[in-house]
């Protein structure tokens, strides 16, 4: 009886600092442990007893690629709280500051730090020498995606014009014209990503579980619907306990979700499952060039229905801009006060579904804050799919097991840090 560890100490392309260790006997797993390294952040302890108009500022530092998704969804929790309403110029302003953060962060993701895997690399650095117009396309349209949040927030990290009730201040209509005209201008190159990509040999791995995203009856969801998985769950995002529950591993820094005593799948694969017949047509054309079936249940896929996704922000950032446009765009001083209430509100951050719940004094000072990030959210999910995995893969020597699992772990687009949540505080 032979045991052997396959210890990876550092996954490489992601953000933050993980480690996978699998055991095996004779061939056969025996367990596998993801461990996120880095210490707990206490974002949810330290919230508490801030006013409701310091929640977002500080919230949105949880993630710097995510950092627009954790402003709107805290924004948006705290609004419900305290019973604000905003206007549609508000609203679409926020839908451009979060298109802007799916185009910047998928292309990041797909381009930079999964491409190299489909195509002999260790990094981007190193493709560059073999395509460098692929790699300049992905400079342009990373730039793009920061553009039009700077546009939308101020600038492209922790973004400032956002805020409880509206924003401090709003774009131009010129500059807006211009953003429209980059995008247009722009989806030439994505195609080209696109075309790439269809030539490229994806693996062979399917394994069924639960997907889980938010959905709308009028269009693809991104920033606000009902909670709603593939097997037809469709619930109020406030019941989200009932629906997601989290397990803390002893072995690591991060909660783990599970559903239905298991782990779910949340990320673009899963929004184009659940959301397919909201696809507009640039990333319907997208799907068919890439030639994904939905429903799909290839993790490794989720790397390519991240370009759909980034075509159809392209196409919903173009309609947003045409819709503020059409505006007055008159700015408001937004009358906030404070309150008692409870507010929870989940997004779709381009990594998966993003939970925000909140409660407040009648001061307006929160008293409990509980945030769910995808990664922890997925957690599970990927344990789960290394032990579908290994046994395709065990006959591999040592080097390829562990550029496989890499690989795996690579296609769920983790943010590592994000997911070091511990609230309890004594």
């Amino acid at each position: 009886m032979t045991t052997e560890n396959i210890d990876i100490k550092h996954i490489a392309r992601v953000e933050g600092h993980g480690s996978l260790y699998v055991t095996t006997k004779d061939k056969e797993l025996v367990d596998v442990k993801m461990s996120v390294d880095e210490g707990a952040r206490l974002f949810e302890a330290f919230l508490k007893g801030r006013e409701f108009t310091e929640v977002p500022e500080i919230a949105c530092r949880i993630c710097a690629i995510c950092s627009a998704s954790h402003r709107v969804v805290s924004t948006k929790a705290v609004e419900k709280a305290m019973g604000i309403e905003v206007n549609e110029d508000v609203v679409d302003l926020r839908r451009l500051l979060v298109w802007g953060e799916y185009i910047e962060s998928h292309i990041l993701h797909a381009l930079y730090l999964a491409l190299p895997d489909y195509i002999g690399h260790e990094s981007v650095i190193s493709a560059a020498g073999e395509y460098p117009d692929v790699v300049k396309i992905a400079l342009k349209l990373k730039k793009l995606g920061n553009d039009l949040q700077i546009l939308a927030g101020g600038r492209e990290v922790h973004q400032v014009t956002p805020m409880v009730g509206g924003f401090s201040s709003y774009p131009t209509k010129d500059r807006l014209r211009e953003l429209k005209q980059e995008i247009l201008d722009a989806r030439e190159d994505l195609q080209t990503c696109v075309d790439l990509w269809a030539t490229l040999e994806e693996p062979k791995f399917e394994r069924e579980t639960d997907y889980l995203a938010i959905r709308r009856d009028d269009e693809y969801a991104l920033v606000d619907g009902d909670l709603a998985t593939l097997d037809g769950l469709r619930a109020p995002v406030e019941d989200y306990k009932e629906h997601i529950q989290e397990r803390v591993p002893d072995y690591s820094y991060a909660k783990a979700g599970i559903r239905n005593s298991h782990g779910f799948f949340v990320g673009a694969l899963a929004r184009l499952n659940i959301n397919e017949d909201h696809l507009l047509p640039f990333a319907r054309s997208a799907l068919e060039t890439l030639e994904i079936d939905l429903p799909s249940y290839n993790t490794f896929l989720n790397n390519a229905a991240q370009l759909v996704e980034t075509a159809q922000v392209f196409e919903m950032a173009e309609n947003t801009i045409d819709k503020l446009l059409a505006s007055d765009m008159e700015w408001y001083e937004p009358e906030v006060a404070p309150r008692a209430g409870t507010g929870t509100h989940i997004t779709e951050a381009p990594r998966g579904t993003l939970v925000h719940s909140y409660e407040f004094d009648e001061d307006g000072l929160l008293t409990y804050a509980d945030i769910i990030t995808p990664t922890a959210m997925n957690y599970t999910n990927l344990e789960e799919d290394v032990r579908e995995l290994y046994p395709s893969i065990n006959h591999q020597d040592r080097s390829g097991i562990e550029f496989m699992l890499n690989r795996l772990i690579r296609a769920y687009d983790p943010c590592i840090s994000c997911s070091c949540h511990l609230s309890t505080v004594e």
